[in-house]
């Protein structure tokens, strides 16, 4: 007779358990989806910065190489070859989901969004847009895509 309701206090258990999991399973999945996309985000945010200081620093060589869109594309590549949707061999970087773009700051032409450099000396500056796959679509949330904008003063004016 113990044996009895032994049982039957162990059934009634994991029937709890279980209705419980399935209560629970659903939100600890959209927050394991939320986490690993916010990561990959993270992640690409802190590549697109890195690629872009390195190609601007590539381009301020000089006057000649600041508007160097092919080498900034192929450093940049090279950069981001672990994210999503980058192959390993530079290619265009006129589209999605990369887009770059050099160009010489001086007093003729504007420096981004600003009408000079910084320090209103010759820079290049880089800009790189990159537009990560969608992994999970969010209903409210459109495309994201990271975007970072470096600028270097050029290291020799000839």
């Amino acid at each position: 007779m113990i044996q009895d309701n032994y049982s039957e206090k162990t059934r009634t258990e994991r029937g709890t358990a279980f209705v419980e999991l399935a209560l629970v399973a659903p939100v600890l999945f959209v927050m394991a989806l939320v986490a690993f996309d916010g990561g990959m985000y993270l992640y690409s945010f802190i590549s697109v910065q890195n690629a872009a200081r390195a190609a601007a620093l590539r381009n301020s060589g000089g006057r000649e190489s600041a508007v160097d869109q092919v080498a900034a594309c192929a450093l940049v590549t090279d950069q981001l070859r672990g994210l999503p949707a980058i192959t390993a061999t530079p290619g265009s970087c006129d589209g999605a989901p990369l887009v770059v773009s050099s160009a010489l700051c001086d007093n003729s032409h504007t420096c981004g969004t600003a009408a000079s450099s910084a320090d209103g000396q010759l820079a290049a500056i880089v800009v790189v847009q990159y537009t990560p796959p969608a992994l999970f679509r969010l209903p409210l949330a459109g495309p994201l895509s990271v975007r970072s904008t470096s600028q270097m003063k050029l290291r020799s004016a000839e």
